[in-house]
């Protein structure tokens, strides 16, 4: 709530995900003149049952208000979708798109206002709801290790590389060599004969 403390009062909708839906936050934002819009839990006991155990067919919808004008919804398209909201109605509404049937199809307005306000956090989230993050994997810090050694053996690589080089060069340096160079033409001069 005191996130929200500098938004309070102007009217504004708050749109988060199910893990921070409570029934107490929405009627505390309701008395402070800010709405909310979320979806949540079906497990959670806040919510009635004729609405989170209600059997649906795909397209239709149950709502239920409860004071202080919550709407609690399940609408059913692929699988259930459980939202609430302080200022959204439960009527349906057109999207502006057509089914493979050329049938307009038709959403709670709750849903439509949720979709637009959350729809790239939604997605991230039901994508990652659908892998879980306890599975076997090798842990972060022995990744850690793993590149750790990695790049120690790199780096005892390239310090054994660059030892050979220069041992390489070590056994015939660069000054010896002139010194050989310069010392062979003064001998082919002062012999007064030439080495081809």
């Amino acid at each position: 709530m005191s996130l929200m403390t500098p938004y309070l009062g102007h009217g504004r909708i708050l749109c988060t995900d199910n893990f921070y839906t409570s029934v107490p936050l929405i009627e505390e934002l309701s008395d402070q003149k800010t709405y909310f819009v979320g979806t949540y839990r079906k497990n959670r006991k806040v919510f009635p049952k004729e609405v989170t155990t209600a059997k649906l067919k795909r397209g239709e919808c149950k709502s239920l208000e409860r004071s202080k004008g919550v709407v609690a919804l399940k609408w059913r398209d692929k699988r259930d979708v459980y939202c609430v909201s302080s200022k959204l109605s439960a009527n349906m509404v057109l999207t502006g798109t057509r089914n493979k049937k050329e049938e307009d199809i038709k959403i709670p307005e709750m849903i439509l206002q949720y979709n637009n306000m959350k729809s790239d956090i939604d997605i991230s989230d039901q994508l990652s709801s659908y892998h879980s993050a306890i599975r076997k994997s090798v842990r972060w810090d022995h990744k850690e290790q793993r590149k750790m050694k990695l790049v120690e053996f790199r780096t005892k690589t390239v310090y054994a590389l660059l030892n050979n080089a220069e041992e390489e060069r070590s056994r015939t340096p660069r000054l010896a060599k002139s010194t050989n160079h310069y010392l062979q033409k003064s001998e082919v001069v002062q012999s007064g004969k030439t080495k081809r």
